[in-house]
């Protein structure tokens, strides 16, 4: 909650955790849980799966394509991942082993892998996914105040929509959090300092978590 100048966390009986004038979110799927982008952000789930290293013939680099496949570490190798859209299932599934070993078997064409999906351990996560699959990274919206001034935003850009003051997002990074996360944390920095931007300022802009207030204004969806 905001009070007078700063952002504050509570605890569940009220007490004060921590106050600052700047609040960034970086949690994932919960985001929106506790503000709004006036869109809602996909939890997709990925399974990795783990291979004792005997029953291959593991890369000495990271091996990416349709999936990936890392060097053998502590006697496994570990091979993903799934993009299973509505399952929510927290534990390792068989189907999702299979699926990785074909992809296994489509980035080491030809080297032996002998292994028993049904025997294989591994985890799942859940992605934070927005619907252009692009990371959400800026200043948020004030959403409700843009439905009040919603008459007025049709023709708007960006910098015309109203936000909530001092709070900032870094999240739905997707598949990519590896790639985009050190980038992201400059960008942010920047926005908040007030400092030239790390990157040009249209990927910015496509990064805005406000873009999707501004669509809706513009279609007359708000």
């Amino acid at each position: 909650m905001r009070s007078g100048e700063c952002w504050q966390a509570l605890a569940a009986d009220g007490k004060l955790i921590a106050a600052a004038p700047v609040l960034v979110l970086a949690n994932s799927s919960d985001t929106t849980r506790l503000a709004s982008v006036a869109q809602a952000l996909q939890k997709i789930r990925g399974q990795v799966s783990y291979l004792p290293a005997e029953n291959l013939t593991a890369p000495r680099i990271v091996l990416t394509g349709k999936g990936y496949v890392l060097p053998a570490a502590d006697g496994l190798v570990v091979t993903g991942s799934t993009y299973d859209r509505d399952n929510d299932d927290p534990a390792p599934q068989v189907q999702s082993h299979e699926a990785n070993l074909l992809r296994l078997a489509q980035l080491l064409p030809g080297a032996p892998v002998a292994a028993d999906a049904a025997k294989l351990d591994g985890a799942v996560g859940f992605r934070c996914v927005a619907p252009d699959r692009m990371p959400l990274v800026g200043a948020l919206p004030d959403v409700d105040a843009a439905r009040m001034q919603k008459a007025g935003l049709s023709g708007a850009q960006l910098t015309d929509l109203p936000r909530c003051p001092g709070l900032f997002c870094a999240s739905a990074y997707a598949s990519r959090g590896l790639v985009w996360a050190a980038l992201a944390g400059e960008l942010l920095a920047s926005l908040i300092e007030g400092e030239p931007l790390p990157l040009e300022g249209d990927l910015a802009d496509a990064l805005d978590p406000g873009r999707f207030v501004l669509r809706q204004a513009r279609h007359a969806k708000l």
